[in-house]
């Protein structure tokens, strides 16, 4: 999944460093007006800052942030004394307020959730006909074995199972992978898929399970189902 973050303190660079660790793909922003410039660019999974944004007061960002895109998850960074600060940014919108001093580990586990839930699981882990895909350690199975693929094989899975049944446009694959960095051409999409189909083959798989939509997209159109609680 991808986040979107304002790399403007410490804590927040570090934030940056073991979310990236830890599979996420970050873009990073300056500052709160470049944060609202690339919200309005390209959907993210997750935005992340700190309250204590150089241009802008964090709270007001958030108040815009989450008129700009109501269903977007939105964490925010605020010290463990500021208790009305923390107040403020749940009653503004915020899906999680995070300590500035978190531990790493809880500070990843904390932005998997706010991902999980905006993006409708309760658990970690869905099912799409033979794949298990958990979204937390990014491995797939097909058929109980491993499926091993690369990070932007892995986010095309993930995206086409979190929207099973509809069709999903190769620009949004797209922005998923690369966000608002300098992409390769688009038929690189048509590539990664073969590649997947191939390794879905090598495992007495159907590669039909993802599908080529001529001029539309790729779709996964079984059901998709959580597999289980985290």
């Amino acid at each position: 999944m991808r986040v979107l973050l304002a790399e403007t303190t410490w804590a927040s660079m570090i934030a940056a460093r073991e979310l990236a660790l830890a599979g996420f793909l970050v873009s990073t922003a300056n500052d709160g007006h470049e944060l609202s410039e690339y919200v309005s660019l390209a959907r993210q999974n997750v935005i992340l800052f700190d309250a204590d944004l150089p241009d802008m007061d964090g709270l007001e960002a958030l108040r815009a942030l989450r008129r700009a895109d109501p269903n977007v998850g939105i964490c925010v960074m605020v010290p463990d004394a500021a208790f009305d600060k923390r107040m403020r940014a749940f009653a503004m919108g915020a899906d999680e307020v995070i300590s500035t001093t978190c531990d790493r580990r809880e500070l990843v586990a904390r932005v998997q959730s706010v991902a999980r839930r905006r993006s409708g699981l309760a658990g970690p882990q869905l099912r799409a006909g033979a794949l298990v895909i958990d979204c937390n350690t990014r491995a797939v199975e097909l058929g109980g074995k491993p499926l091993h693929l690369t990070r932007h094989e892995y986010e095309i899975v993930e995206m086409l199972a979190l929207r099973s049944g509809a069709i999903v446009p190769k620009d949004d694959l797209m922005l998923q992978i690369y966000g608002l960095d300098e992409a390769p051409d688009s038929k690189i999409i048509g590539v990664y898929i073969c590649h997947i189909r191939g390794k879905i083959v090598d495992l007495g798989g159907d590669p039909a399970i993802i599908e080529n939509v001529r001029g539309r997209g790729y779709a996964i159109l079984e059901q998709v189902q959580i597999a289980r609680a985290a």
